[in-house]
């Protein structure tokens, strides 16, 4: 497998560069954990710029910041899901971004049918608010 073969789109590869290291070290360790467990990983977005966001009615910059980033989970069974949350959740426990109520989470799985996704986020400490400019 090349990471490459993992986006949605193709051109969108080049994003990985402005990512925080550490995030970057995470999603490869997710493609990777993925694949060996022989499901496939489509990063379906990575930075977005904030007129982007606003079309998709993002709540949060984290993608704008290069701190976040989706996963396609469509062919994933609900006990990999769970499995993969649970893992990654624990691993990174201090490290993802917390919501309004001040609860963290690294991991949100979210959207319908073929918009099902996981959207991994990271706290304000892995954020570039410039990422954005740079794509």
């Amino acid at each position: 497998m090349k990471v490459i073969d993992c986006f949605k789109i193709q051109s969108h590869s080049k994003h990985i560069l402005y990512l925080h290291p550490f995030v970057l070290m995470v999603a490869l360790e997710m493609i990777i954990f993925v694949d060996a467990n022989s499901f496939s990983t489509v990063i379906t977005s990575l930075i977005r710029t904030p007129d982007e966001s606003r079309r998709l009615q993002a709540r949060s910059d984290s993608h704008e910041t290069g701190r976040a980033f989706d996963l396609r989970v469509r062919g994933w069974t609900k006990d990999f899901m769970d499995e993969f949350v649970e893992y990654f959740s624990r691993k990174y426990k201090g490290h993802g971004a917390t919501n309004i109520k001040g609860e963290e989470r690294l991991i949100v799985i979210h959207g319908e049918g073929e918009n099902l996704h996981a959207h991994i986020q990271f706290n304000r400490d892995y954020a570039d608010p410039t990422a954005w400019l740079k794509i």
